[in-house]
């Protein structure tokens, strides 16, 4: 019994520092739009711990990024939208906004993978900020 707790304890504890490292978005201007500005695609979403797949048929959601702060919002469905995006470097997040309104945010960023985020707002269930949609470089 009291190796199972100390298995449990490590886990939860390798998850947690797993979680806490790549959680904000600590990079500059010039070091994030390498990495950044390329496409994107949906890959998954999590909530509450739950990996969520894309149904199949299910819309898909792509990012292409640009480099003048503009990106582009495609979806498979040949719809697309067009917002900025900018880097909040106090706060360690990218925010992308949709006619001057923030609509989500990027919380991590690597060469291959990227966390967005909903931002919190006021009234809404606690679940939603809680969701998050990880998205794969576009090949």
């Amino acid at each position: 019994m009291r190796l199972k707790k100390i298995m449990v304890s490590i886990m939860l504890f390798l998850a947690a520092s797993s979680f806490l490292t790549a959680q904000e978005v600590e990079v500059n201007n010039s070091e994030l739009l390498p990495m950044l500005c390329k496409g994107w695609e949906m890959e998954y979403a999590m909530m509450q711990g739950t990996q969520m797949k894309q149904k199949p048929g299910a819309a898909n959601t792509e990012f292409e990024f640009k480099t003048d702060g503009s990106y582009l919002l495609l979806g498979n469905d040949g719809t697309k939208s067009i917002g900025s995006w900018r880097l909040n470097s106090e706060m360690n997040y990218v925010e992308l906004l949709m006619k001057g309104q923030e609509v989500s945010r990027i919380k991590s960023i690597v060469a291959d993978k990227l966390i967005m985020v909903l931002p919190p707002k006021e009234n809404a269930p606690a679940q939603l900020s809680a969701i998050e949609i990880h998205f794969k470089r576009k090949v």
